[in-house]
């Protein structure tokens, strides 16, 4: 029998350890590594990698996360308690006004940490990023609610991997460079920058499949729900292969690398998430895809990353962000990771099986 969602801390939190823990379950602090890891890429590319520039990039973008997040779940608490039970009772225990507070706290030590910044590095593109990483954090949620617009969503969602990266970029001083050394980089970032964030834009939407109905409540529906239903069933496979096909054009071109064509092979891999996001017809399914998808998405930024600015810094960055990944996946988030019951049940879904069959044994992933 599936198991029911509500996998929640003690409302009663007895030491400052089990407040902070609450915390980052709510606030999601997985996702710093989506942050970090284009972050330290820009960083390698420019060749200009300092203590204070990994160090304390960390902990910025850890902040800058969480401060999103809270944000995020302050916004969106109408919706939420319908879609994200389990997030919104960690939230509760947590409680709502303290909430309130800690989203003023960690906006407020933004500000700090980007004055931090400018006085170690006072130059005119690091400020215009920073004061970007507050007002996309903000703005997502806040002022323009630009998550609720079905075009900017995916804009501020792709600011993660794409800003992440130029803030790095401009952390390595590219400017101090001779000549036009600085802009033909950039110019070579550009089509990366286009093949993932079609990546993002025509498959993150997957990430909506559990949220239909709190988001009706709200008038909101997401374009990747649209066309998941729409008359044209071929579309979501279309558009699925968009990114591969914008790598193969640049790769031709020789506007990107021939080893950055090796995510042309993950081609299967985004039809597959199409394919279950399509046929999960049950909660418990949608969920168990849902979070597949999440971590296919950092494996599809990892390999194009290392496939653009390959170096032993950054690979070693990208399997410390994934043992971090997955060791705040199943102790440090307000949902489960993945188990065999669930990958099975995964598989079962791409077998076209699946969706007829019933959910006996298959945990809930939150």
């Amino acid at each position: 029998m599936l198991r029911t969602p509500l996998h929640v801390a003690s409302p009663h939190l007895s030491t400052i350890g089990d407040e902070l823990r609450t915390l980052f379950r709510c606030a999601s602090c997985r996702f710093v590594v989506f942050y970090y890891v284009p972050y330290f890429a820009g960083l390698t590319a420019i060749g200009h990698v300092t203590t204070f520039t990994v160090v304390f990039g960390f902990f910025f973008w850890l902040v800058q996360s969480l401060a999103t997040e809270v944000t995020n779940r302050l916004a969106d608490r109408v919706e939420d308690e319908i879609n994200r039970a389990e997030r919104t009772a960690l939230c509760a225990a947590f409680g709502w006004r303290r909430l309130r507070v800690t989203e003023r706290l960690l906006w407020a030590l933004m500000l700090v940490m980007s004055g931090v910044w400018l006085a170690v590095d006072g130059s005119w593109p690091i400020a215009l990023m920073l004061l970007g990483c507050l007002a996309v954090g903000v703005g997502y949620s806040r002022g323009p609610r630009l998550s609720r617009s079905r075009v900017f969503a995916f804009l501020m969602i792709n600011m993660v991997f794409g800003g992440s990266f130029v803030v790095g970029w401009m952390a390595g001083n590219p400017f101090a460079q001779p000549g036009m050394a600085a802009w033909q980089q950039i110019k070579s970032f550009f089509p990366l920058l286009v093949v993932v964030g079609l990546f993002i834009l025509v498959l993150s939407g997957i990430k909506d499949i559990t949220d239909e109905a709190g988001d009706a409540k709200v008038g909101y529906r997401s374009p990747f729900v649209e066309v998941l239903t729409g008359r044209l069933d071929a579309m979501p496979w279309l558009l699925a292969l968009i990114p591969s096909l914008a790598t193969a054009v640049f790769v031709v071109t020789g506007l990107l690398p021939l080893r950055v064509g090796l995510i042309i092979f993950l081609a299967p891999v985004s039809l597959a998430m199409v394919t279950a996001a399509g046929r999960s017809l049950h909660t418990g399914d949608q969920l168990i895809v849902r979070e597949a998808f999440y971590s296919y998405w950092l494996f599809y930024c990892s390999v194009a990353l290392l496939a653009f600015a390959p170096s032993w810094s950054l690979l070693a960055v990208v399997v410390g962000a994934w043992v971090l990944w997955l060791a705040t996946t199943y102790f440090l988030h307000w949902g489960d990771g993945l188990r065999a019951a669930d990958l099975r049940r995964l598989r079962s879904l791409l077998s076209g099986a699946g969706a007829r069959t019933p959910m006996a044994g298959v945990r809930a992933i939150r």
